[in-house]
């Protein structure tokens, strides 16, 4: 990730008693200074008041998870709604302050932290890597060893699951999740069965990978580019209403490329 652009830091460094702090607690999951930088970055007409109020509406407090991120998914694409109050005139007006560029991805902050602790009352967890997009976290990624004939990608994907249990705010802004032991890697959705994570097989759309190159390694460069994850993020995540309930879907690779 770092070699294709990303900042990278390890957890520890930027939680409150770290050398970098930028977490106020392990409760904390959203990176407050990066997402206000963000939204001072994208929405320079806005006010600080309507900024800050743009920043609260993410601390999310009703719902179920996969609502919460629905929601959060169309604050991702459309903008937080907010009421901005003219100085001159005092006409209160509605607008919107957006949370990513998707024309621009230098416009944007990305970052991956390697063991992200994040606490939810008397439970701790670890999550491998998060990735943060304007300091949101918007894709969790489970590793084991493939060494360890007991730590696969089923232990790996019941691990995810139990994440969503334990840390549900860790996966508010989530846009899917990712397991990888190394050789195989695939990718999901808070809502996706393990028989729905799928690999990502070509960096071009042209050439399937060749199998003696890491899964990861092409789950990287084909989904997480920059400019590919701000394309995924926009145009290749929907939500489908389905008899069993709500299901959240990103598009295959295959998809994507044709």
């Amino acid at each position: 990730l770092r070699l294709i652009g990303y900042e990278t830091v390890y957890g520890p460094e930027i939680s409150m008693d770290g050398e970098a702090p930028e977490r106020e607690s392990y409760e904390t999951v959203i990176l407050e200074d990066r997402l206000m930088q963000a939204l001072r970055r994208l929405n320079p007409e806005r006010s600080q008041a309507a900024l800050r109020d743009a920043a609260r509406s993410l601390q999310m407090e009703s719902g179920t998870l996969l609502e919460k991120n629905r929601r959060f998914h169309s604050f991702l694409i459309s903008g937080i709604p907010v009421r901005e109050q003219d100085k001159v005139s005092g006409e209160v007006t509605d607008c919107r302050c957006r949370l990513i560029d998707f024309s621009n991805p230098e416009n944007n902050d990305f970052l991956a932290v390697n063991q992200f602790t994040v606490q939810n009352g008397s439970v701790v967890k670890r999550p491998d890597i998060v990735v943060f997009l304007n300091g949101l976290p918007v894709a969790v990624w489970e590793l084991k060893n493939a060494g360890d004939e007991q730590a696969d990608l089923t232990k790996a994907y019941n691990q995810l699951q139990t994440y969503l249990s334990a840390i549900p705010a860790l996966f508010y802004s989530n846009a899917f999740l990712v397991v990888s032991d190394g050789i195989n890697s695939s990718v999901g959705t808070i809502t996706s069965p393990q028989d729905r994570f799928m690999a990502w097989r070509s960096v071009d759309g042209e050439h399937r990978a060749d199998r003696s190159i890491p899964s990861y390694r092409t789950l990287i460069t084909g989904m997480f580019i920059p400019d590919r994850l701000l394309r995924l993020l926009g145009s290749y995540l929907f939500f489908q209403d389905t008899p069993s309930g709500p299901r959240k879907i990103l598009a295959a690779y295959h998809q994507f490329f044709a």
